[in-house]
């Protein structure tokens, strides 16, 4: 029986976890564990930004510890060995099911960084296309599902579409389950905006950092409509308003158009200090009538003034009551990855990356509504399973048998948040056609708080004779995402033959070549093969 089994045969029948981990760790290689789970009394939280317990399934951390660009000067998150286990081919046996409570179906609560953070694929994109390793830090699965669309019908006004679909997985006895919450469209006309731009004009911003900046503002004033309040902050030691509760005439309206041209780079870094002056500017103007938007773009290097990531995220986190959500935007070569990600993660917000004026021009163009807006807060996944299911491995950002352990996230509107997981039944002889799988989406409306509720629940054997469009290409999105961490540590051949993997599958999900997202995916596959 391979290792990973074993972890399982360990640590199901376990009634404390905390008391015996010590015995369940020894019985697996620690490069060798993807973390299974299944008992109904582990209360351990799973992914990247959990809030303890034991790390399982896709990783959202790499062992790298590589600087982004050799700029990079925050550590990398912990490393999860998950990314760098090899599948298991051997199935758990009826024994494996003796150690399970089989009086009472698995429930898991899960859920994913907010729907409208999607920096990890773009940054992985540039990587790629200047020939360069990914560095696995900023590589985090969820994000991927959140930047390539997989989209599903739209639900009824004030609801949540649940859509789980399930097929056979990659390894003999393994089964896919993905489910999407799809919010409604957003409302037309949108609401008005109440945006605070805080940019970044110290000198590390210099060059392509300062171009990619200019490009964000001009791509937003794009997007503008009359009415729109816009500010406007820059800062590097000192903060200045360049804008001051302007009312634009419409899109690209002269006077913000203006503000951006004026855009300069020098000076150290406060960050800071500018995030602090920027609140204070977007709370001056706040109006419960409009979207508020603090709009931080940065290259993400603070090196004057308080530095510590979860200082800055306090500030961006104590406006989230009020109604003021941060939206953080990196620019350049040098960016702070996790330093963005913390803060906007704690400001509930969406973390975007450019690497082009194109990309700002889509993001801030046709995605606008999506970064903008918020359809639905604090929504979570409660996935019911049958008994004998253990889960192998996830795309969530989190996932725990307790409630209180998965932070609810905000999903945007026309947007869709989906959950990839592998389920491993303990035993062929265990499953039955007829047992349920219960997908349930719990979430509060963004003006009134009032908690709304919209469920699911299919037969396996529905689910394995339903649609499983997009499952199909959810899996082909993961398989890239998981294919860039795979080869951390491996070059030439074996490398190669990961990629040829994720490439195998995202043709097997678009074989006609249809699909944009998976012609560009297959693409930076092709061409990432060169690289290793």
């Amino acid at each position: 029986m391979q290792r990973s089994v074993r972890w399982l045969l360990c640590c199901a029948s376990v009634a404390s976890f905390a008391a015996l981990l010590a015995a369940c760790s020894s019985s697996a290689d620690s490069a060798d564990s993807e973390g299974m789970y299944g008992p109904s009394g582990y209360n351990g939280n799973s992914g990247n930004g959990g809030s303890g317990g034991s790390s399982q399934g896709y990783s959202d951390a790499s062992t790298s510890g590589d600087a982004w660009l050799n700029q990079h000067d925050a550590a990398p998150p912990p490393s999860d060995a998950a990314a760098d286990a090899q599948p298991d081919t051997e199935q758990p046996d009826a024994d494996t099911c003796a150690l399970l409570d089989n009086s009472k179906p698995l429930v898991l609560y899960q859920s994913a960084d907010d729907s409208n953070s999607m920096s990890s694929p773009v940054i992985a994109r540039r990587y790629i296309k200047a020939h360069q390793r990914v560095p696995g830090y900023v590589l985090r699965t969820y994000e991927f599902l959140n930047y390539y669309s997989v989209l599903y019908e739209p639900p009824a006004k004030g609801h949540v579409m649940v859509v789980p679909q399930m097929r056979a997985g990659k390894n003999p006895g393994e089964y896919t389950l993905q489910v999407g919450l799809q919010a409604e469209p957003v409302a037309i006309p949108r609401r008005p905006m109440n945006i605070t731009f805080v940019l970044d004009n110290t000198g590390s911003m210099s060059g392509r950092p300062l171009a990619l900046e200019k490009a964000t503002v001009k791509a937003i004033a794009g997007s503008m409509k009359t009415g729109d309040i816009v500010s406007m902050l820059a800062w590097n030691t000192d903060q200045w308003v360049l804008l001051d509760n302007l009312e634009v005439t419409g899109p690209n309206d002269s006077q913000l158009l203006a503000a951006a041209d004026k855009l300069t780079a020098e000076g150290s870094t406060d960050l800071h200090a500018g995030l602090v002056k920027g609140y204070e500017l977007a709370k001056t103007h706040y109006d419960p009538n409009r979207m508020n938007r603090v709009v931080l773009v940065s290259d993400g290097v603070a090196n004057v003034g308080v530095v510590d990531e979860q200082m800055i995220a306090k500030e961006s986190h104590a406006e989230d009551g009020e109604g003021i959500y941060l939206m953080g935007v990196g620019v350049g070569d040098g960016i702070n990855d996790t330093l963005l990600n913390v803060v906007t993660d704690k400001g509930r917000g969406a973390y975007i990356y450019l690497d082009t004026e194109e990309e700002a021009a889509k993001v801030f163009g046709s995605r606008f509504d999506e970064v903008f807006e918020v359809a639905v807060r604090d929504i979570k996944l409660e996935l019911t399973v049958p008994w004998y299911f253990t889960l192998k491995t996830t795309s969530a950002e989190q996932t725990s048998t307790n409630p209180q352990e998965v932070d609810p996230q905000y999903l945007a509107p026309g947007d869709a948040v989906v959950i990839n997981n592998t389920f491993l039944p303990c035993a062929e002889s265990q499953w039955k056609d007829t047992d349920v799988v219960q997908a349930r989406a719990t979430y509060k409306r963004p003006f009134t708080q009032e908690p709304g509720e919209d469920t699911v629940t299919m037969t396996l054997g529905e689910l394995l004779s339903g649609s499983a469009d997009q499952l199909a290409k959810g899996t082909a999105i993961v398989a890239y995402a998981e294919a860039l961490k795979k080869v951390q540590s491996k070059s030439g051949e074996e490398a190669q033959g990961e990629i040829d993997k994720a490439i195998a599958l995202v043709k097997s999900a678009d074989p006609d070549g249809k699909d944009a997202d998976l012609v560009e995916i297959l693409a930076l596959l092709t061409e990432y093969r060169t690289v290793l």
